[in-house]
């Protein structure tokens, strides 16, 4: 039954509406029998003016795209609906999730995130045994799984976790309307499904974190707010003195927490601004105290040593603890782990994250400082479920000042080389690079493809190891661990000039790393695993009318044939997605590469080509992601070409628009496969034409290839710098 929803672009967006805002309908990537929504093909809405869009009932995607931004809403749909207002309403409401995600997608150690995570729900939640049918749990509203079974009926997942259990409307004590969502801990995860009228459950759906968007807050006083949850105030108008705001007239984002789950009148409330980045925090007792301004950040120090008597002498930043007698002696409450001490204006606060025993859960303790006296310390109960371990914070040291420099690709010449060749000439590139550079590159056998003869091969490049002797011993082999980016190409073996810009990446790192302070930073800090040729059968198969080249010896796409969402297509589709998730040895042979990484990777991209048409002239680059870090990673990407692209070529001659666009992976893709196993992300696809200059495009020409490897290494180079941010990677001397 299709549903017509009505609004305009200020119901749904605090986006400035100027001019038109290109509106699209999609399906979300979790949706049971996604084929019955109806989605829309973009189309342009005077935002003065009202527009109509037509769903089936269920959960959607309203993309929105205006001038210099993008948003996309959640809306769900149901009988009865005729305002794009209730479908949003009804997507975003489920109590306790919205703090839940928030904390999930900021791990970087800022205090009111891991206080945030203390009480899991003001209620305390019911643990479920095993055997459980979670048909019947709807009596409270938070359940706890401690531990995975299989014993359990109807639930979506083995896995521990927390259960929400949400009655769409309050009022009611009916219990015929019901939704449960269940958050995972063992891995991230989240999963939603309704009950209405009283009869039987909808199947599980399972959601991304950026689903559920903050409250908005309308115009309110901060003083009023202390319901624990994630807000937003997109109207900066609205953020004044009146209202309470640390600061006025910008964009914020509010966080409200309970620092201990026994003292409910204990609330923590931060404010971060988008416009300016600057944090507050100020909290509750018997009242409200000042805002103080957040100063210094989770920057890598290294181990504190014997000398150090006092939390007092520690810079901001992560310390490592290393010693029991140092434990003692500064007073922390377990011997071993990871340190943060944050300056407020008012004083400090450290959070210590312990680990005694490996494999042992991190416990979490805060105490702060006000004046000359520390507060004692307070463990904060539930959080390191959801948060990144002190393996996690202390991993890597990282001197990521080079990637702060935007790369500017020499000009390249046409390829005329790369078509001639077939997959074993290109592993002789790699063959040769490794040859000159024995200390730098090795070489392994990921398994065979799918012609049951062509070995599928990886090339690990890598810096020699870091001395082994200090002030405070050896190192160990964490300590020697280096931040690790996977890169692919040849998935669908006709797209040649993704394996060209790939190799011609690797030469760089090899013989031209001291041109670019980028390149150097990326060869001195980072390891790199090069598969350079993921589908041998379809590269050489190229211009042979027996073998679709796009796909391996079987006929099956690649590109869909991972277990992470995986999806069952038809066999003569361009997009077969095999008989089963990991039906092809290429495919199996990757995933167990993501595997064997997962705990040290922190980016991941398979390189791909397109093509466009005199119609869409400015598609240069299609960025996908699958992970919401590579979401901003993409948008910022489009926007630096853009720029540099207009200020540097002459022959351009499009000059309006963004040369890309940006989109999310398929289930069954290499994108969706790092997601699953923790990897941010994204399948990277470059025009092997260019239609900028107005021209016809010719394949491979001087101008796309120079393009090409423009696109590849300044995203590579974002998407290292933000990993490493994102995952609170100590940075230091390198």
């Amino acid at each position: 039954m299709a549903i017509n929803l009505t609004g305009k672009i200020t119901d749904v967006t605090g986006n400035p509406p100027e001019g038109e805002v290109v509106v699209s309908v999609k399906a979300p990537v979790y949706r049971a029998g996604r084929n019955s929504i109806i989605t829309s093909s973009p189309r342009r809405v005077d935002t003065d003016g009202t527009f109509t869009i037509t769903v089936e009932p269920g959960p959607a995607w309203l993309y929105l795209e205006g001038s210099g931004w993008s948003d996309s809403v959640p809306i769900s749909a149901a009988e009865g609906f005729t305002t794009i207002v209730q479908a949003m309403a009804n997507a975003a409401g489920i109590p306790g999730l919205l703090d839940f995600i928030a904390l999930l997608k900021d791990g970087r150690g800022v205090i009111d995130d891991y206080a945030k995570k203390a009480v899991d729900e003001a209620v305390a939640p019911g643990e479920i045994p095993s055997g459980t049918d979670w048909d019947t749990l709807t009596t409270r509203p938070t359940y706890v799984r401690n531990q995975g079974t299989d014993e359990d009926k109807n639930d979506p997942i083995r896995w521990a976790g927390v259960l929400y259990v949400h009655n769409p409307d309050p009022a009611s004590t009916s219990d015929r309307y019901k939704s449960q969502t269940f958050v995972s801990y063992d891995e991230f995860g989240i999963w939603h499904r309704a009950r209405s009228g009283g009869g039987a459950w909808l199947p599980w759906q399972r959601l991304d974190a950026d689903d559920y968007k903050p409250v908005n807050l309308g115009d309110v006083s901060l003083d009023t707010v202390m319901e624990t949850g994630f807000y937003s105030q997109p109207i900066g108008k609205n953020a004044t003195k009146k209202n309470k705001y640390p600061v006025v007239g910008e964009r914020v984002t509010v966080t409200v927490s309970r620092v201990n789950e026994n003292a409910a009148s204990q609330i923590l409330q931060t404010v971060r601004s988008t416009d300016s980045g600057r944090v507050f925090i100020r909290s509750y007792v018997s009242g409200w105290n000042d805002w103080v301004e957040v100063a210094g950040g989770p920057f890598y120090r290294g181990l504190i040593g014997p000398d150090v008597k006092s939390i007092d002498e520690l810079a901001p930043g992560n310390w490592g603890v290393g010693d029991g007698n140092i434990s003692t002696a500064l007073g922390l409450p377990e011997n071993f782990g990871t340190l943060l001490v944050q300056y407020i204006s008012s004083g400090k606060t450290a959070l210590f994250q312990a680990q005694d025993k490996p494999g042992q859960k991190p416990a979490l303790w805060l105490a702060s400082k006000s004046g000359d006296t520390w507060s004692t310390w307070t463990k904060v109960a539930g959080a390191a479920a959801a948060v990144d371990s002190a393996a996690d914070i202390t991993r890597f040291t990282v001197d990521t000042d080079g990637l702060t420099h935007e790369f500017q690709s020499p000009d390249l010449p046409a390829d005329t080389t790369t078509p001639k060749m077939d997959a074993a000439g290109v592993l002789g590139w790699y063959d040769k690079l490794m040859a000159e550079n024995p200390e730098y590159i090795t070489k392994r056998t990921l398994g065979t493809a799918s012609d049951g003869e062509t070995p599928l091969v990886a090339y690990t490049f890598k810096r020699p190891e870091l001395p082994t002797n200090g002030k405070y011993g050896k190192l160990t082999d964490q300590e020697r661990t280096m931040p690790t980016c996977v890169l692919s190409s040849g998935t669908h073996g006709h797209e040649v000039p993704a394996v060209s810009n790939l190799y011609q990446f690797a030469k760089l790192l090899c013989n031209d790393w001291k041109k670019y302070p980028a390149i150097e930073a990326m060869r001195w800090n980072f390891e790199f695993i090069f598969i350079p040729m993921v589908n041998p059968y379809g590269f050489n198969g190229r211009g042979n009318p027996d073998v679709w080249s796009r796909k391996n010896g079987n006929k099956v796409d690649l590109n869909r044939n991972f277990p992470v969402e995986w999806e069952k297509t038809e066999p003569d589709t361009a997009t077969w997605s095999g008989e089963s998730p990991l039906s092809e040895p290429e495919s199996k042979a990757v995933w167990k590469l993501m595997q064997e990484v997962k705990d040290r990777a922190i980016l991941g991209i398979d390189m791909h080509n397109f093509s466009s048409s005199k119609a869409s002239p400015w598609r240069q680059v299609w960025a996908i992601y699958s992970h919401p870090m590579m979401l901003e990673v993409n948008k910022a990407l489009i926007r630096l070409l853009s720029r540099r692209w207009k200020q540097r070529y002459d022959w351009i001659t499009i000059h309006d628009t963004y040369y890309g666009y940006v989109s999310e992976c398929t289930g069954g893709s290499f994108g969706r496969a790092y997601a699953g196993v923790g990897i941010p992300g994204s399948t990277l696809e470059t025009n092997n034409i260019t239609l900028l200059d107005g021209g016809a495009g010719e394949e491979l020409s001087a101008r796309s290839m120079t393009l090409g490897l423009d696109t590849m290494v300044n995203h590579i180079r974002l998407g290292l710098l933000e990993g490493v941010r994102r995952k609170s990677l100590p940075m230091g001397e390198g």
